[in-house]
């Protein structure tokens, strides 16, 4: 497993790379999970509950001090 922290002011592009990461991983043939909208095909997380559903793939959270609890 593999943690990785993108960290930056506001409007610096943390999202916007994260994104890109996110493509980039599904062109290697991963499944995407976000708790964002994206452009291309992903599972969506909507709480904390959902992540432990994930199995293998990469996993785009945003904003994560904002996640549902429940």
């Amino acid at each position: 497993m593999v943690l990785m922290a993108i960290v930056g002011n506001l409007g610096a592009g943390k999202t916007l790379a994260l994104t890109y990461l996110a493509w980039r991983n599904m062109g290697k043939g991963l499944k995407i999970y976000s708790n964002y909208n994206l452009k291309f095909p992903y599972i969506p997380i909507k709480n904390v509950n959902d992540v432990l559903g994930m199995s293998e793939g990469f996993f785009a959270g945003d904003e994560l001090w904002h996640f549902d609890n429940c």
